[in-house]
């Protein structure tokens, strides 16, 4: 198993790579926990999203979402979807 994980970390992090060696952005979608958030960060993702951060949410419950986002960028919030 973990010779799996050590492989998936060299795909992911050269995907990375390749798109900014192309001048692409690249967002991790997915993020479930703070693990994968911190590795992805680590191989230079430029912007996070999943779970961890929040479920899909309706556009009025994504503003009172956004307003506490922005109070503490660091902390993950976890805002039920309506």
């Amino acid at each position: 198993m973990f010779a799996t994980y050590r492989r998936d970390e060299a795909i992911v992090g050269s995907t990375v790579a390749l798109a900014h060696n192309v001048g692409l952005s690249v967002v991790a979608e997915g993020i479930e926990n703070e693990q994968q958030r911190d590795a992805l960060v680590s191989f230079g993702s430029d912007e996070l999203q999943g779970y961890l951060y929040s479920p899909p949410l309706p556009p009025a419950a994504f503003i009172d979402w956004l307003t506490c986002y922005r109070a503490d960028p660091r902390r993950p919030l976890r805002i039920a979807a309506g």
